[in-house]
């Protein structure tokens, strides 16, 4: 029993160090995976940031003619201001005395003033459409940014699988080694252990040997005792038959003696009972004489004190007399 529990536990670990050894084998194809995972993403990473540096300087770009045209759009708007500034306060003070050349000037300047509009006019479209571009480049990055962050974040959850991968085949190498180590302690303390059961087995089986020697010697010689006395036993049964018969004819003596002695003593039982009827009969008729007698000596004793009384006269008592 020991040893087929030994070596099922032999068999258990080396069940587990099979085991061991395909996880280790699924986790080295993993980790395979994991680098050729890990390189598309760093091409993948290699290209989003060469998209994001193109998209970048385009921003920058369109963010440089936007300031320019917020720029000469304040020029503008500074220089639309002074000229009507300029224009109301001309018109106020020499409204009466315009003459030519100022008439001149003012068609010139109110010209020069509604080119100035129209051009602010264009800026401010102009700053309108690159707004409304500069937005829809936003949004455009920003989509694109998301677009890449998804392939961004399996990568990086791909490296830290692979990290987490090379981590536990680290732990499971190092597993490994400590089963190893641990199966071959195990092996050689089985090993001794099977050598010192051997060697108590063997020990035992000697000792068993010599005692199942005795117990052979002891049972021959009790077999032979026991033959002798079989023997003895059916010499007694013999004589015991013998004497079963001879009680049997003996019995069978008894009970016709005995059925004899019933008769005998039925027939004396009937004598008796017949002569039991006759005392009975005798008693019966003592009884009644006794009764009479009794009646008559009562009657003698009564007749006794009547003549202590002298109430009875002699004549009759002569008679009582006579008849007694």
């Amino acid at each position: 029993e020991e040893l087929s529990g030994i070596k099922h536990r032999v068999n258990l670990v080396v069940l587990e160090n099979d085991n061991l050894h395909k996880q280790l084998k699924s986790r080295v194809q993993e980790a395979g995976l994991n680098a050729r995972t890990l390189a598309e993403s760093s091409d993948a990473q290699r290209l989003h940031q060469e998209k994001t540096d193109i998209l970048e300087s385009q921003v920058m770009y369109l963010r440089k003619d936007l300031a320019d045209s917020q720029k000469q759009c304040e020029e503008l708007h500074c220089q639309l201001k002074n000229s009507n500034f300029e224009t109301q306060t001309r018109n106020s003070t020499n409204v009466n005395a315009l003459c030519l050349k100022c008439t001149s000037e003012s068609v010139f300047t109110q010209k020069q003033a509604n080119i100035h509009k129209t051009t602010i006019e264009k800026l401010t479209r102009e700053r309108d459409e690159l707004m409304d571009a500069l937005v829809s480049l936003r949004k455009y990055q920003i989509s694109c940014q998301e677009w890449e962050l998804k392939p961004y974040n399996q990568v990086k959850q791909a490296v830290e699988m692979t990290e987490k991968a090379n981590l536990e085949k680290s732990m499971a190498l190092e597993n490994c080694k400590q089963l190893k180590s641990e199966i071959e302690r195990k092996n050689a303390r089985l090993e001794q252990e099977i050598a010192i059961q051997f060697e108590k087995m063997s020990s035992e089986k000697k000792v068993m040997q010599e005692e199942a020697t005795k117990e052979r010697q002891e049972l021959v010689t009790k077999i032979s005792s026991l033959t002798q006395k079989i023997a003895d036993l059916g010499s007694d049964i013999e004589k015991v038959t013998r004497e079963k018969n001879t009680a049997v004819k003996q019995q069978d003596e008894f009970q016709r003696k005995l059925s004899l002695q019933e008769e005998e003593a039925s027939k004396v039982y009937g004598e008796i009972r017949f002569q039991l009827n006759q005392i009975k009969i005798q008693k019966d008729e003592a009884e009644k004489e006794h009764k009479e007698y009794r009646v008559k000596i009562q009657k003698a004793l009564e007749i006794k004190d009547q003549v202590r009384k002298g109430t009875i006269k002699g004549h009759e008592i002569s008679e009582c007399v006579t008849k007694k």
